[in-house]
Formats: structure tokens, C-alpha cells, sequence
């Protein structure tokens, strides 16, 4: 059993929101979460290998909102916190996270399919919608001095969907031309980025002239 720090015990309470019913819709879903206070994780239920963050931002995406009413693929147990990825500073690192190189004080991000609402097992009810999450130190990543916490909790969903996409398993190429559908969204930015860093001829389409407007702003 670990032992627990004596600062620990005086972390101060925070406040979650969880998600304890399932809407009909998103917007019904939203309606129905509920604010609570929260303390931080019970020490005697952390695992050697757990990771305790003290969220400071969290990307919000469609995927959040559909998990809510119970429709999407990757369904959480009830009740938990929605946040898939998130950002902030750690307040305890177990022995294993620390050979990891993760210490407390640490700026990070968490993200990937073992933490968080769309993971399985335990770390599901942790969500970034919260003050405090556990997340396995494989799943945590170190935030770069010039970023701020909304950048890097930002990244994760976009970025990492798009490289694994294009570069994974689409194999793009320096020189190759691509097109890009619906390339004014969260995923579709991202992939614009990385195939102009990549020297690719990027063909791009969205829905409406607005998102046209807004998306040469973006790039110009």
C-alpha cells in the first residue's frame, strides 16, 4: 500500500460536474448535470501507477454532449464527470508515476483511450469537468512552458485524431494533394495544419460561405 503524503489530506475541496441520468438529447443532457462539491480522490482508493491532476482547463467537444444521452459507442457508468481531455498541474504522483518522470507540480495533459469518460474500468468517472481526475501516467503528457492550460487541454482530441489519420494510416506524403471535408471543424483545422507542415497540396470544403470567411482568417 502506498504511503500518503502528509500534505495531502489538506488539499482543499473543489467542485465537479457529473453527469448522474442521461438526457434525451444534448441539450436536455446539459440541462441535467449537476454541481457538486468535491474532494480530492480518496487516497486509500489511488493505485500505484494513478496520477492525481488539479484540473485548470478542459476541451469540451460534440463527443462530451452525445456521451451525455447515452448514444455514443464508448458509454461510461453512471455517474461521472464528462471531459475527455484536460489539462493542469499535478498534486500527487505515485511511485511509478515518479519513475515515469511525472512530479508533483508538474504542468500536464492528459489525454488517450485509458483515461477519462471514453476509457474502461475505473478511470472513467474521471472527467475534466471537475477539480480534481485520476488518470494512469501513461495517459499524461507534459505541458510545454509557453503553453497555457486551454492550448493543451485543447490538442489532444484534434490533433491526435488528425495525425492518426494522415499519418498512421493514410501514409501522406510531401507533395501529395488531399482534400479535407468539413475542414472548418475541430478535427478538419487540425488536419489543414498538419498537411501544409507536411508540404501537401491541400484541397479543402465546408457547409456555408460564413465558415469559408472564417476559415481563410484562420490560414491567411
Amino acid at each position: 500500500m502506498m504511503e500518503e503524503p502528509a500534505y495531502y489530506s489538506t488539499l482543499p475541496v473543489g467542485e465537479s460536474a457529473v453527469v448522474e441520468v442521461l438526457g434525451e438529447d444534448q441539450l436536455d443532457a446539459i440541462e441535467k448535470i449537476v454541481h457538486k462539491r468535491q474532494p480530492p480522490p480518496t487516497f486509500s482508493h489511488l493505485r500505484d501507477g494513478d496520477v492525481v491532476v488539479e484540473v485548470r482547463a478542459t476541451d469540451i467537444v460534440w463527443t462530451d454532449t452525445v456521451m451525455c444521452t447515452g448514444q455514443y459507442q464508448h458509454q461510461p457508468k453512471l455517474p461521472y464527470s464528462p471531459g475527455m481531455t484536460y489539462a493542469g498541474l499535478v498534486v500527487f504522483a505515485s511511485p511509478a508515476a515518479n519513475v515515469a518522470g511525472i512530479r508533483c507540480g508538474d504542468r500536464v495533459a492528459v489525454a488517450g483511450p485509458d483515461a477519462g469518460p471514453r476509457s474502461l474500468g475505473r478511470y472513467q468517472q474521471w472527467g475534466g469537468c471537475a477539480s480534481y481526475a485520476v488518470a494512469p501516467a501513461h495517459c499524461v503528457r507534459a505541458v510545454p512552458p509557453s503553453w497555457s492550460f486551454p492550448e493543451a487541454a485543447a490538442f489532444a482530441y484534434g490533433y491526435d485524431t488528425a495525425y492518426h489519420c494522415l499519418i498512421e494510416c493514410g501514409k501522406v506524403k510531401k507533395g501529395e494533394t488531399i482534400l479535407i471535408h468539413g475542414a472548418t471543424g475541430g478535427v478538419g483545422i487540425t488536419a489543414v495544419h498538419i498537411c501544409v507542415m507536411l508540404g501537401l497540396k491541400v484541397i479543402s470544403t465546408t457547409r456555408s460561405e460564413s465558415k469559408v470567411f472564417d476559415f481563410l482568417l484562420l490560414h491567411l
